[in-house]
């Protein structure tokens, strides 16, 4: 079911319902949402892919760059070039790409002709269907003496990073593009059509194809570095039958004899009688440049490349021109796989990374589950919710599943910035670096702080990226997000939207915490009361209530007046965030908590008879929205703990609290632990049609951890 929903419809029948399954057992239906979430998106490492830097590139806004004069340079007028590579989609998805030209173009997607472009075109948008598994793109170019040559981006490529990895067998995952040349004559006497629908193209084998394509296979290095010193060369010897006692041997003779080769780690010892038995081994050489082909091992025993790589990298894995300092780290390194991104960018300082056997090769990461791994603003709230009631629960699968993600993330942070300082749009982290919006980095760095200050010293020393990354942040928020000439938050567009709230006052918040530098709290606490002024809504019909428009329009000037339920919920739940933390005598605090007060008053005048709130909240026609639902319910559930209403308020707000999640847990979830009713990504509309329209998504990203939040509050709630 993914229609839109009436007021009067249900998502599912009442004996479905979780509260039919566990009753108002709250702690154990947090429980079982965790774990669905968990099983759903299990932890996994980024995928690595060998990569060749003198192959089709992208830039560092995403867009593949198929500069063909460069690539084909004998092409002749009237000849075309041809790319192809496929785009891993973990699951099927409406999308779109931009495309811009200097000259005749065609773009098919999955043999289907998705751009047809007579002439140059400056950008071009098509929307298009990917579907579940690999997508195949092939691009086709003509020379003239106009160009010869395109771009093609996702239409959002912070949002929607693409991968794209070659696709024939041989290269065997290898990231990028593959290209060739297709000469005048064949194009002409067979067409566009017939070339683009050959069986072949659409093969595993490039041999069916009867092209050549490049780039070819990759030469190996002819030597590295400057021949004195600063090489590491770095393998995973495997045993075929052979002695450690041999290998060891062997190793200590290569050490000892002078041939340029001074030091030998073996699992990160020096010395060898420290060394395990094992199968295999981690092998580090440190050499003099050019010295790479002089390592070698016993006959029963292999060269393996020392990481999971798809594709050909070869035997081994390598560093050059390292300074005394990096060696002397890499020397005290115990190697592992695990630490293969973030090892060699701290120890060289973000200087180097390791580079395969075969010249112009590296070995790069990709993100490519849906979630797992991944650094956006739904999944900072989603996780907020795990980390809650984890901690909550005393629950410590839950706890450790959000720790282990957090940390896979922020450690992968140094090199993400490498990755996109070399090769110009990185596998991983996209929107972290893209940092234009505070969509880009807000949500997601609350979650890493709201874990981060709950560490211990000791921990805290394992998490050494994040203070790094929060003063990027924060240095972004505070000096350079763009702004209205009063210092209110606006996008590049001169649109405001309330979601800015809960994309900047959490972090902001946090990052006070951490810093206890009290003008990051002042601005938190100045947004908000500046947002009230372009946002308020009063409720006619409930003395001192007011709720909140969705957008406001900076060229016209005015608000949409269009209380979408979700951007209701960002500004209130960040309210809290704040309220929570802020000091009694903070000069802003009594306009907050008035703030506070007039905004629950007015979603209480809209709670639906089912405890729940209305997509649109004046427009009981729209479908019970969850997220923002479970936003109202955390909030108000926290302004109680923290004694944020009158002892009048207290009961009337406890008991909409209380009916809310009951709502939640009969009408928003199933006995299986799904969410429903979470509207999907919004953009902004003066036409109340666009947000009537807007569906609904199963277990989406913006409504499980503000789900789990509020069931928690719900739970602390009924505690006391």
């Amino acid at each position: 079911m993914n229609d839109n929903i009436i007021a009067s419809a249900e998502y599912f029948r009442p004996e479905e319902s979780i509260a039919k399954e566990y009753g108002g057992d709250t702690e154990k239906i947090l429980e079982v949402m965790g774990e669905r979430f968990m099983k759903e998106n299990p932890p996994r490492a980024y995928q690595l892919r060998t990569f060749r830097s003198d192959g089709i590139p992208m830039d560092r806004k995403g867009r593949v760059l198929f500069e063909f004069d460069r690539l084909l340079p004998d092409a002749e007028e009237g000849d075309w070039g041809m790319a192809c590579g496929e785009l891993w989609c973990a699951l099927p998805k409406s999308s779109g790409f931009c495309l811009e030209c200097t000259g005749r173009t065609l773009i098919y997607l999955n043999g289907v002709c998705i751009f047809d472009e007579t002439q140059a075109v400056p950008e071009k948008k098509a929307p298009v269907r990917l579907e579940k598994g690999f997508n195949r793109f092939l691009v086709l170019c003509l020379k003239t003496s106009e160009g010869f040559g395109c771009t093609l981006r996702n239409h959002m490529p912070q949002w929607e990073p693409c991968a794209y990895v070659t696709p024939f067998q041989e290269w065997r995952g290898e990231a990028g593009f593959l290209y060739t040349l297709v000469a005048a004559g064949e194009f002409e006497r067979r067409g566009a059509g017939k070339i683009m629908q050959e069986p072949a193209l659409w093969g595993k084998y490039a041999e069916a194809t009867k092209r050549s394509w490049y780039p070819q296979s990759p030469s190996v290095r002819e030597g590295a570095g400057s021949g004195e010193r600063g090489i590491c060369i770095w393998t995973r010897a495997v045993s075929k039958e052979g002695r450690e006692e041999e290998l060891l041997q062997f190793l200590a003779r290569q050490r000892d004899q002078g041939s340029g080769i001074w030091c030998i780690t073996v699992d990160g010892e020096t010395d060898f009688a420290n060394v395990r038995p094992a199968c295999a081994h981690h092998i580090l050489w440190f050499a003099e440049g050019g010295a790479q082909r002089e390592v070698s091992l016993p006959e029963k025993w292999s060269m393996t490349l020392p990481v999971d790589a798809q594709g050909d990298g070869g035997r081994f894995l390598l560093l050059e021109g390292l300074t005394k300092e990096a060696e002397e780290g890499l020397r005290s390194w115990k190697p592992n796989e695990r630490e293969f991104l973030e090892a060699a960018v701290r120890i060289t300082g973000g200087k180097q990374f390791w580079q395969t056997e075969y010249r112009n090769m590296t070995v790069r990461p990709y993100v490519e589950s849906s979630l797992y791994g991944r650094w956006t603003y739904p999944l900072g709230v989603t996780l907020y919710g795990l980390m809650s009631a984890g901690d909550y629960l005393k629950n410590a699968h839950m706890s450790e599943y959000v720790r282990d993600f957090i940390h896979l993330v922020i450690k992968a942070a140094p090199y993400a910035a490498y990755d996109r300082e070399r090769y110009g749009f990185p596998g991983i982290h996209q929107q972290m670096l893209w940092l234009d919006a505070l969509d880009d980095c807000g949500s997601f760095g609350s979650c890493m702080l709201e874990e981060y200050l709950s560490l211990t010293k000791e921990e805290k020393a394992g998490w050494q990226e994040v203070p790094e990354i929060a003063d990027r942040i924060g240095t972004y928020m505070m000096k350079e997000q763009v702004r209205c000439p009063d210092g209110a938050f606006k996008r590049r567009d001169d649109t405001m939207w309330v979601d800015d709230m809960y994309m900047s006052v959490p972090f902001l918040v946090r990052y006070y915490r951490m810093t206890l530098r009290r003008e990051i709290l002042d601005e938190a606490c100045r947004q908000l009361l500046l947002y009230r002024k372009y946002f308020e809504l009063p409720v006619e019909e409930k003395e001192n209530a007011i709720i909140l428009s969705h957008m406001y329009d900076l060229r016209q000037p005015q608000a949409n007046r269009i209380p979408w339920s979700r951007g209701n919920g960002w500004v209130f739940f960040s309210l809290s965030e704040l309220l929570m933390v802020l000091p009694g005598e903070h000069p802003q605090r009594g306009e907050l908590v008035d703030f506070f007060s007039a905004l629950c008053r007015g979603y209480l005048h809209f709670q639906d008879e089912r405890g729940l709130w209305h997509q649109i909240l004046d427009d009981k026609d729209t479908y019970m929205e969850t997220s923002g639902s479970a936003m109202f319910i955390c909030a108000m559930a926290r302004g109680i703990r923290f004694d944020l209403f009158s002892c009048e308020e207290k009961h009337e707000i406890a008991n909409a609290v209380r009916r809310g999640w009951n709502g939640m847990i009969h009408y928003g979830i199933d006995r299986e632990g799904n969410l429903y009713g979470v509207c999907q990504g919004s953009g902004w509309s003066y036409d109340r049609d666009y947000y009537r329209n807007l569906k609904w998504n199963l277990n989406d990203t913006h409504g499980i951890g503000i789900v789990m939040l509020a069931g928690t509050e719900a739970a602390r709630l009924n505690r006391e």
